[in-house]
């Protein structure tokens, strides 16, 4: 059970940074005609973001959607042993569960 709980904390910490951008941009080089960049950057200009921002816009159209981020399954993992303290949170009763820490 420890080993089962282990790997899925390590793929949930994982997930946390797969479902984002990492950060880390890759440069590349292109070429294009002189008219053609000149176009670029007039719309760049009046749309108010660089060249390098209206390309990457432009790919995420031409590629599509990327590929979905893996599903999530640390979620229900961990367990308090306190039952359903929703379920009992929201029958009437003033149960008010006991404090996190003491």
């Amino acid at each position: 059970m420890c080993d089962r709980v282990n790997r899925i904390r390590r793929e949930c910490l994982e997930l946390r940074g797969a479902r984002y951008h990492d950060g880390v941009m890759r440069r590349m080089m292109i070429q294009a005609d002189e008219a053609l960049l000149d176009r670029a950057r007039r719309r760049a200009a009046d749309r108010g973001v660089s060249v390098a921002q209206l390309v990457r816009e432009a790919l995420e159209r031409e590629l599509g959607p990327a590929t979905p981020p893996p599903e999530v399954r640390c979620a229900g993992v961990f367990g308090s042993g306190k039952g359903d303290l929703a379920r009992r949170a929201s029958e009437g009763t003033d149960y008010e569960p006991p404090p996190f820490r003491s």
